[in-house]
């Protein structure tokens, strides 16, 4: 079964071409890394399959098994500077850790 499939994605910020004409699929049970030096599209790669940045590309293709969930980290959250770790971590709108914040709040 494939999860994810894209093919002729590109993507570039005016002269730089982070990625031009790729193919990608990733099936069942494959396990998968993203290696290479900084500023070369690795986040920019996994912000087009989360559908946070759009891509180029006339024939471009993202296809998402619907048995998958994609989320985002940002690399640079923004975060209230007078919270606590705890409080960010629980700043959510996941489902669980809301009934965890609200059973620690009884």
């Amino acid at each position: 079964m494939q999860y994810l499939s894209l093919e002729h994605v590109s993507k570039s910020y005016g002269e730089k071409v982070l990625f031009s004409d790729i193919d990608l699929s990733i099936s069942k049970g494959q396990k998968i890394a993203l290696i290479a030096k900084n500023g070369t599209g690795k986040t920019t790669l996994l912000r087009v399959i989360a559908g946070i940045d759009g891509v180029e590309g006339e024939n471009a293709s993202i296809q998402i098994s619907k048995e998958i969930k994609t989320a985002f980290l940002m690399q640079n959250p923004d975060l209230d500077p007078e919270a606590t770790a705890i409080d960010a971590i629980f700043d959510s709108k996941n489902p669980a850790l809301q009934a965890i914040r609200k059973y620690e709040e009884a």
